[in-house]
């Protein structure tokens, strides 16, 4: 995913049956968390839409960001024929869990 201060740009191919419900819906959830102690997670709902394609440039940034740089160019690479688009998500609900103050931590 990636953040603009207003909304969540995700990459999805473009069969997935998550492309069809937020083109019919219009509305979506997202879930982003941590798998590493202090866990930590936030989810979002909001407003919904499918974009156009997403270039390889853009998937190649997400992609390294979370596989490392040799990982995420070979994922680009193995999947840059598939067709990939933008799901656009402006959060109207957020909930939170982790980011408060930890045991031990100073108030």
């Amino acid at each position: 995913y990636a953040w603009d201060g207003k909304e969540f740009t995700i990459s999805s191919f473009r069969e997935l049956q998550k492309v069809k419900n937020v083109a019919g819906k219009g509305f979506a959830a997202l879930s982003i968390y941590t798998s590493q102690l202090p866990y930590k997670q936030v989810t979002v709902e909001g407003t919904a839409r499918v974009g156009g394609p997403l270039d390889n440039v853009w998937r190649e940034r997400l992609a390294m960001r979370y596989l490392g740089d040799v990982a995420g160019r070979a994922y680009v690479h193995d999947t840059m024929d598939i067709d990939t688009v933008a799901i656009m998500v402006r959060p109207y609900k957020w909930h939170t869990e982790g980011f408060g103050l930890e045991p031990g931590d100073d108030e």
